[in-house]
């Protein structure tokens, strides 16, 4: 384990996965490649927390740009986050 609490080249592959969030989000990866990330996110506290914020971020803007509807306590989140309370 390495001082970060992950094992091996896990900084590699976190800097490669983050690359990858948003492709990963939109549904935009091969299948593979996508279980791959899935797999990375079961063990990898930070990056499960950085596509989660990424989901919820781009959800926010989709629904202020009327695409779809966020969830309340997800614009409430966001609004607070961003200042706009």
């Amino acid at each position: 384990m390495s001082e970060n609490g992950h094992e091996g080249d896990c900084r590699q592959h976190c800097l490669k996965s983050l690359i990858e969030v948003f492709l990963y989000i939109d549904g935009q990866l091969s299948e593979e490649r996508s279980k791959e990330i899935s797999l990375h996110l079961d063990h990898c506290d930070c990056c499960y927390g950085r596509v989660e914020f990424e989901r919820m971020l781009q959800g926010y803007f989709k629904a202020k740009a009327g695409f779809e509807e966020a969830a309340p306590e997800t614009a409430a989140k966001l609004d607070a986050i961003l200042g706009n309370r």
